[in-house]
């Protein structure tokens, strides 16, 4: 197994090259990473049902689509991604959660830290997750990978994954909600995140039996690169790629309580249904913004700046509206 040395903090950056070494290269890998501050949503998940979308908006925090199932979690510099890409033999064990977390709970164990895992994938302590871990499967080859809280920030990670399902109908697959720890909490003595990190790396190597190291070639970087600008920083992936789904809310307003509907397909507003609005012109306006508007906080009310005649109250009101649709 070869550990290669990963020193970007860019989040397009490194899940693209997880899904370049996992497309591209032959060899058993394994990668420890960081990334800036940013949400990263399982593949079959819908964005705006697990995320707190004005807060985001209004942060500028990234939302990227990874290629592995699983739940939406939260990124930054206190947090510990690794990553396992192997081999494997077709019909056989191809996810194995339990082999590849075993040589991080074992190294938490080591530091007095009481880790477990938990149902089918998750690494806990007394009961709290510091752990969530994924795979998807690619020809012969997997990628198991996983995140350990080290110091991060919680109250920031409350109100920015903040599920809503319920108000989707939907195919997507909804994130548990689970209550979490940081893993310094639970340390006898304090430890930096470089320590910590290069520790891990140590251990997995030995667990491994292996210590061969690498980094990636000025032609992987350029590929990488591309596939980052190509997919993950999209528009099309990391929203589109959504399951379809319909959104009906009942919106509080200055004109009274009503209904909208929105099917959305890829990410856009294929169709826009207002019931129990007594203001005709007001719905009307309401289905001109929101119709082919993609669906996220910004685009439905840019759209107002194309009626210049609009009244100032009426404008107001709009932009309430819109606000509760997000």
């Amino acid at each position: 197994m070869i550990f290669i040395n990963k020193d970007s903090l860019d989040p397009w950056l490194n899940l693209a090259a997880e899904e370049y070494v996992l497309k591209n290269r032959s060899e058993d890998i394994f990668m420890l990473w960081q990334n800036t501050a940013c949400v990263v949503i399982g593949k079959h998940q819908n964005a705006l049902g697990e995320i707190n979308a004005q807060f985001i908006a209004e942060n500028n925090i990234p939302v990227i689509r990874r290629i592995t199932g699983g739940g939406t979690v939260f990124h930054d510099l206190n947090n510990l991604n690794y990553t396992f890409v192997t081999n494997c033999q077709a019909g056989g064990n191809q996810v194995d959660f339990k082999k590849y977390t075993l040589p991080v709970i074992t190294y938490l164990q080591s530091l007095g830290i009481p880790a477990q895992i938990s149902g089918k994938s998750n690494i806990t302590v007394d009961g709290l997750k510091v752990s969530g871990n994924a795979a998807h499967v690619f020809k012969n080859r997997t990628i198991h990978h996983g995140t350990l809280l080290f110091d991060t920030d919680l109250n920031l990670l409350e109100n920015i994954i903040q599920p809503s399902m319920q108000d989707f109908d939907s195919k997507a697959i909804p994130s548990v909600k689970a209550k979490v720890t940081n893993i310094s909490s639970h340390l006898a003595r304090p430890l930096s995140m470089p320590i910590f990190t290069e520790r891990l790396k140590k251990h997995i190597q030995r667990h491994f039996q292996h210590e061969q190291s690498a980094q990636f070639t000025v032609e992987e970087r350029e590929k990488i690169n591309a596939l980052a600008n190509e997919k993950y920083k999209t528009w099309d992936w990391n929203f589109g790629y959504s399951p379809d789904y319909m959104l009906t809310k009942n919106i509080e307003s200055d004109y009274g309580v009503f209904r909208i509907s929105l099917s959305v397909h890829k990410g856009i507003v294929a169709k826009c249904e207002v019931e129990g609005l007594h203001n005709a012109h007001l719905a009307s306006l309401l289905i001109k913004l929101l119709k082919d508007s993609p669906h996220y906080p910004g685009p439905a009310s840019r759209k107002i700046e194309n009626f210049a005649s609009i009244d100032p109250a009426l404008l107001k009101g709009l932009e309430k509206i819109l606000h509760q649709l997000i």
